[in-house]
């Protein structure tokens, strides 16, 4: 049975368990025909998968050297009914949503270290479709792998397959992280993975953070800010359908008709809000960061000359993305701020 999975690596990879083979023991092989045994021997240790989970929606399967792969069932069987139809734009759609799915499980990830392992280990980038792998394989067994050469993925995959002193240096550098982190990541994202809202505000969010560690903080804001609008439509949408109800004379509270003036323009966000908060929907306190981030976005938008987006700007739009996306899901995210910046 032939099974399609997409891959990707983390900006700074790591050993899934304990290393391979010593590492250390390599930098001091002088015998090149004794190297090239080990070498032999290097991709199937480095590609074999150590850990593995499934759900009726998903399987994921970590890599010994790190590499990520993800199944989603669904998206796998829409993709085997365009596969061959040269369908241009539905491929873009199922790629975009896969790339939701690995951006949110990548946030997780890194959340998860930072909040069990208090240890801060990735550098989180947005993942792009020149950053997957796409994997095929028969019986568990690889038998096709297409890489972007343009990527990240493709400089760490030549480490399955070549060991000089650079790659051997690299991966003597490379942190293990245990199952016990996996187990977490695998639970966090079995809950995200079932509400697809929640999903894709996580990749948003992911997103946003990762314009934010390269100081591109009018966008991480923009992007964080959507993240909060989707939200506020939400909780409203949900306000709205349990204030309904019938009348005796067959008559609903919030008609179809009134439903579509409430949820039209008039009813934007400023409005939404006060009347949440009024309505004792959300406490003040968030009615105020909303109302705070929504003029940073505003300003930003409209280029008011008078307002420079900073990190402390960025970092209040993305808590309360984060605040009002995971309210009721039981999950927690704490995000990285860590920068990426090249000293001047």
């Amino acid at each position: 049975m032939i099974e399609h999975f997409t891959g990707f690596y983390t900006s700074r990879p790591f050993w899934a368990g304990e290393p391979p083979i010593d590492i250390k023991a390599l930098l001091n092989i002088e015998n090149q025909t004794q190297l090239s045994e080990i070498q032999k021997q290097l991709y199937d240790l480095m590609s074999a998968i150590t850990f593995s989970y499934e759900t009726n929606n998903f399987r994921l399967w970590i890599c010994k050297d790190g590499m990520i792969l993800v199944h989603i069932k669904e998206l796998e069987k829409e993709i085997d009914k365009i596969r061959d139809n040269g369908d241009f734009e539905a491929e873009s759609r199922l790629l975009g949503q896969y790339l939701n799915y690995l951006n949110c499980l990548y946030l997780l990830l890194d959340s998860v270290l930072i909040e069990f392992k208090q240890f801060s280990y990735f550098n989180l980038s947005e993942i792009t479709n020149r950053d997957v792998v796409r994997l095929q394989f028969e019986d568990g067994e690889y038998i096709f792998i297409n890489t972007p050469m343009e990527s990240i993925a493709s400089i760490y995959q030549k480490e399955r397959y070549l060991l000089t002193y650079d790659t051997i240096t690299s991966m003597y550098s490379r942190q293990s992280l245990s199952k016990d982190v996996f187990d977490l990541l695998f639970a966090q994202y079995s809950i995200a993975t079932a509400n697809t809202s929640l999903l894709n505000n996580l990749a948003e969010v992911a997103k946003s953070l990762s314009e934010y560690k390269i100081g591109n903080y009018s966008t991480s804001l923009v992007l964080a800010w959507f993240v909060s609008e989707s939200a506020i439509i939400r909780i409203w949408n949900k306000y709205l359908d349990s204030s309904n109800r019938d009348y005796p004379d067959g008559i609903r509270r919030i008609s179809t008709e009134r439903k579509k003036i409430l949820t039209g323009r008039d009813y934007m966000v400023s409005v939404i809000s006060n009347i949440l908060e009024l309505s004792g929907i959300i406490p003040f306190p968030t009615y105020q960061n909303i109302n705070a981030v929504r003029g940073f976005r505003n300003k930003v938008v409209h280029g008011d000359s008078n307002f420079t987006c900073s990190a402390e700007h960025c970092q209040k739009a993305i808590e309360l993305a984060l605040n009002l996306t995971l309210e009721g899901t039981g999950l927690k995210v704490l995000p990285n701020y860590t920068h990426s910046l090249p000293g001047l």
